[in-house]
């Protein structure tokens, strides 16, 4: 069933006392760290996945935009977006009661469905609208079709609009393929597709998003966390800037046959051709090289970025 939380009645000014707020953190467990008032920090243990997503995200201007999180788990990157101007919804498949009791501690406008699987992405887009930014971190690996993530997002975002996809992969940039896992990469039974980089990269461009720039997360295992800052772009300006043949056939509509027929609804050249266009700005990426968990001062603007993110940022 799926709810709706929006920002509650509690003044802004005041906010939550210290017990209100140990009773919030002794009830949940917590998947995100998130500092918040009163010397009380969320006890959440992971999140350096979004290392390199924070890298991509310093470049992207989200003041008044509509943004999307996807997989939102705790809320701290619904409630970074929140901190630097988004208007910000935040959905997951499973809900956690850690995001409305922040959101109504604190009076964050941000809001929170739940019940939000892949196959009801789409649904979001008859009941929202268009957005700008979408954020999905830590998804990929866990849907049956990764390539339906990517192209479910792709139709929510307007001309124009920009996505993060941060996902496990391997490191592999010449071969298209994906690993079924089976608990030799990822020691959980949620993990179930491994994709190369190059898969990933090469489904991006095939469902008419530029690749604006990269950022890779190296912690000495064989697999690593890699993200990817796109635009949605028409299909017809990415046939004539790709200097792959396929793609060009692809994106320029002049597959043979009943090709793009075939391709809808995850692939439609007229929707996206004639979406409006969004206002969202970005800087160049530049290339960097791969972020080492073993070299902390080669992240620490991301790591103070991250900081940032907490429901609490209008009381610190």
């Amino acid at each position: 069933m799926t709810t709706i939380r929006t920002r509650s009645a509690v003044a802004e000014a005041a906010g939550p006392g210290p017990d209100t707020l140990d009773e919030i953190l002794g009830a949940n467990w917590w998947y995100h760290q998130m500092t918040l008032t009163h010397g009380r920090s969320t006890p959440g243990q992971y999140g350096d996945n979004l290392i390199p997503v924070a890298r991509l995200l310093r470049h992207v201007s989200l003041h008044g935009m509509k943004c999307l999180d996807i997989g939102a788990m705790d809320g701290k990157m619904s409630f970074l977006m929140e901190r630097l101007g988004g208007h910000v919804l935040a959905v997951d498949g499973v809900g956690k009661a850690t995001v409305p009791a922040l959101i109504d501690a604190y009076g964050s406008t941000v809001r929170y469905r739940t019940g939000v699987v892949l196959e009801a992405l789409p649904g979001l887009l008859a009941n929202e609208g268009f957005f700008d930014f979408v954020l999905c971190s830590g998804v990929a690996y866990h849907v049956y079709s990764p390539f339906d993530l990517f192209a479910h997002v792709r139709a929510l975002l307007r001309n124009g609009g920009m996505a993060v996809f941060e996902t496990a992969a391997l490191p592999d940039d010449a071969n298209l393929f994906m690993a079924l896992n089976r608990g030799d990469y990822y020691n959980e039974h949620t993990t179930l597709w491994i994709p190369s980089t190059a898969c990933v990269r090469y489904m991006l461009r095939f469902l008419s998003m530029r690749i604006l720039g990269e950022s890779q997360w190296s912690t000495g295992h064989r697999v690593i966390r890699h993200a990817w800052l796109v635009e949605a772009a028409r299909p017809s300006t990415l046939s004539r800037e790709t200097d792959d043949p396929w793609l060009e056939t692809l994106l320029g509509g002049t597959a043979p046959g009943w090709s793009h027929e075939y391709l809808k609804p995850q692939l439609d050249h007229a929707q996206f051709e004639s979406r409006p266009q969004s206002r969202i700005s970005a800087t160049p990426v530049p290339a960097l090289p791969q972020i080492r968990s073993d070299a902390p001062e080669t992240f620490a603007a991301e790591q103070a970025l991250l900081a940032m993110g907490t429901p609490a940022w209008r009381l610190l």
